[in-house]
């Protein structure tokens, strides 16, 4: 440790300039140093972990890699570390050069800090926070020490603290606070002047994406959330008995969880003490608990939770908060693909909101009773409804809801082959998400975007923006979003021949799907993988791998992916000339498609079925099953394949002529 206050000024000419304050090493840097002293320590896994637990000190790195040297490895260490903290590091019985605590206690039991008012209290207060304090902060945290600038300019001199390279910042080193908090407990005022200030701020995370304060308060409570945790964790389990600004603290950090798409440990405790303490705050912790559960695809878990937050909420007279159980529920049971009972759900919360005159949640139910219908391929309902939820978004202000419709009729208009349409409205919808700061929806639009450049056979730029959205994913630890990426991926590596990438791409996928309960992306990626056996001409293993898909999908009940898959094994009969085995198998594809409302796939379906009846002599059928495709072609505006019916057509009528 080397501060910016040099010993003994009046009796010793230090050398010019003068030697800057030692600073915390760079990671590599200090494995560096450790291994230049304890060079067997290079494999292990934890050597990295254990440096940064040290903050890379110089003194500790090198006190820790001569344990290392002497037969610890850095996984040891570290476990001791965490249990002994700085008295892991004193090697020489009071020597400050080889002992950490020594050299800490020196530093805390030097003149400067004694003869400061309020510096031991600072230290305390600081070593609560592992991530540091912005500077603008401390004189929320520090209501008590007036002097406080005084007091970080001497803390500095002796280098028990530090500022961040911009100078926004005040740190601690990790053997520093380790050494406080042991030997310096805070005291109760000022540990409740703290957690009062973290209460404030935590109330900061209650805002949405579209808020004007949304994007400033995001920034400003990720830089210390690392901090509000400890707080938060330490006043729900204090012995105090009131424990309710604990818990509203933590119920709106939990708002700022959502949207980062983080861990729920912090509301599951808040819902525990709440329960023990028998707070009317209870439901909406559970509430809240049930919703950040949604979040992270725990669907089994947020639905329990849920079921026990609706009744609490109707015990204590919330009419609001029941209503919202009932919205969420909805969204819980649609992403399970249990469609009827989310539809149910959703219609029972939609006319409670509108009695409470809640305009916002009643067009909330609108938008995912549109999901709804679109994964029951209504889509003629599934419009109509999303029309309807945006007029009333428009008159709530409700920005992120707008840009959820819009990207639904995306994929609505994608369903129906008008690319380019749909690339308009995915387009505006990932502008409106970045604007009000919604990264996670707006790397939804650009998977499905993804895929629209596929449709479209513009499989670089399919494949290069599907990987820029399952960046976003991957720093989220979105799972679902990961999986859905990964399964796109899958189709477009495929059409570039790149089969091998393609199979491990979708077993990824599947693996991801199965591991969070999302059965219809597991039966969606077995379809897939069928159709890459099919292109590697292996129709048996491919037939198998259709046959195991649709009974997935029956499962789910999902008539359009069944309805796929017998297309797919329809086209292999084709293609191994079995026209009599492909000929009931497309008609059933094709009865399934019809109720399914997806023109394009019942038109591609009509094709195959022509050719089926071409093959077994039965033209005039065939030419039905063509002119039927050609219609729905034509009222798709999909000129190209109305051409290639003409065609199909003329061939037909020619060789009966012939």
């Amino acid at each position: 440790m080397r501060g910016s206050q040099y010993p003994c000024p009046d009796l010793v000419q230090w050398s010019q300039p003068p030697l800057a304050p030692l600073t915390p090493l760079e990671l590599s840097a200090g494995r560096d140093a450790f291994l230049r002293i304890s060079p067997n320590s290079a494999s292990d896994s934890q050597l990295d972990t254990l440096l940064k637990e040290l903050d890379c000190m110089p003194l500790a790195v090198t006190l820790m890699a001569r344990l290392a040297f002497d037969g610890e490895t850095p996984s040891d260490l570290l476990y001791q570390w965490k249990e002994e903290r700085t008295a892991l590091l004193d090697q020489s019985g009071g020597d400050r050069g080889n002992s950490i605590e020594v050299s800490i206690k020196l530093s805390i039991m030097s003149n400067s800090v004694k003869n400061c008012p309020g510096g031991i209290a600072f230290l305390s207060i600081l070593a609560k926070l592992p991530a540091g304090s912005p500077l603008s902060h401390i004189p929320d945290i520090c209501p008590s020490i007036s002097s406080w600038r005084n007091v970080i300019r001497i803390l500095k001199r002796v280098a028990l603290i530090h500022e961040s390279a911009d100078k926004s910042f005040l740190h601690m080193l990790s053997p520093v606070r380790s050494y406080v908090l042991l030997h310096h407990p805070l005291e109760t005022k000022l540990l409740q002047d703290l957690q009062s200030a973290y209460f404030k701020t935590a109330f900061k995370g209650d805002s949405n994406p579209g808020q004007d304060s949304f994007l400033t308060n995001r920034k400003e409570i990720s830089g210390i959330a690392a901090n509000m945790e400890v707080i938060l964790l330490e006043a729900l389990h204090s012995t105090v008995e009131d424990k309710d600004a604990a818990l509203l603290a933590s119920i709106h950090y939990s708002v700022y969880l959502y949207w980062i798409h983080s861990r729920t440990e912090i509301i599951e405790a808040a819902a525990q003490v709440a329960k023990a303490a028998k707070s009317n705050l209870y439901a909406e912790c559970l509430w809240r608990y049930g919703t950040n559960l949604l979040r992270i695809d725990q669907y089994d878990q947020a639905e329990l939770v849920l079921t026990q937050a609706k009744p609490e909420f109707d015990a204590i007279g919330n009419r609001h908060g029941a209503a919202q159980c009932l919205r969420i529920l909805g969204e819980i049971l649609r992403m399970k693909n249990q469609y009827d009972e989310a539809e149910v759900k959703l219609k029972q919360a939609k006319p409670q909101f509108d009695e409470l005159g809640d305009h916002f949640s009643s067009a909330q139910c609108l938008r995912s009773l549109g999901d709804v219908f679109m994964m029951k391929n209504l889509y003629t309902q599934a419009e109509r409804t999303h029309k309807e939820a945006i007029a009333k978004f428009e008159s709530v202000g409700g920005h992120r809801g707008i840009a959820q419709c819009l990207r639904a009729f995306g994929e609505i208009l994608q369903v129906k082959g008008q690319y380019d349409q749909a690339e308009t409205s995915l387009t505006k919808a990932q502008s409106l998400f970045e604007e009000i700061g919604d990264p996670l929806d707006a790397a939804k639009c650009l998977r499905i975007l993804g895929d629209n450049f596929r449709m479209k056979n513009e499989y670089d730029q399919g494949e290069m923006t599907i990987r820029q959205a399952k960046s976003c994913f991957d720093d989220a630890v979105d799972h679902l979003g990961i999986a859905r990426c990964l399964h796109s991926l899958g189709h477009i590596l495929g059409m570039k021949n790149r089969y091998e990438e393609a199979e491990m791409s979708l077993k990824q996928a599947k693996s991801v799907f199965h591991a969070i309960g999302h059965p219809l992306g597991v039966a969606q990626c077995l379809r897939s993988l069928g159709d890459i056996l099919r292109m590697k001409n292996q129709y048996d293993q491919a037939e198998l791998m259709f046959k195991q898909a649709k009974s997935e999908f029956d499962i789910v009940q999902s008539p359009f992916g069944a309805a796929q898959c017998l297309r797919s094994l329809g086209d292999i009969f084709l293609q191994r000339g079995h026209s009599n085995e492909a000929q009931p198998v497309l008609e059933e594809a094709k009865s399934l498609l019809l109720s399914s409302e997806t023109p394009l796939d019942t038109a591609y379906c009509c094709i195959s079925l022509a050719t089926v009846l071409q093959l077994r002599g039965s033209h005039e059928a065939a030419l039905n099953e063509l002119g039927e495709a050609r219609a729905i072609f034509k009222s798709l505006d999909q000129t190209e394949w109305v051409e290639k019916c003409d065609r199909e057509i003329d061939f037909i009528h020619s060789s009966r002529n012939d």
